[in-house]
């Protein structure tokens, strides 16, 4: 059965070159993955190019940043698995942690912390 996660890991592995694929305000796919909250997305782009893992957008947000802002404690313990950088501030000078007090977000500040 496809499902439309199957269809996205299919086509990530089809087209690999879509990894590094910038799209609006420079975010890669798996910005936008960590952002939204697709776990199984992030998962297959750090497999398969573990490089990007600390890459910022326009904003200077890294995948730790979007999930922090957006409450997505899964992504940010598989990040943190990984070893994200959690000391890279964004363009307002924020680190993930100063996000994540900032949306007062008790689980995300509780992993961050």
């Amino acid at each position: 059965m496809i499902t439309p996660d199957n269809t996205i890991d299919q086509t990530l592995f089809d087209y690999l070159n879509l990894i590094r694929l910038k799209c609006y305000h420079g975010s890669l796919p798996c910005h936008i993955a960590s952002k939204k909250g697709y776990l199984n997305i992030v998962k297959i782009l750090l497999e398969k190019d573990c490089s990007i893992l600390n890459s910022q957008d326009d904003d200077g947000n890294t995948f730790l940043h979007l999930a922090s802002q957006s409450g997505h404690s899964n992504i940010i313990k598989y990040l943190l698995k990984k070893n994200a950088d959690t000391d890279i501030r964004n363009d307002k000078g924020l680190k993930p942690v100063d996000i994540a007090i900032k949306t007062k977000c008790k689980d995300v500040l509780d992993i961050l912390s």
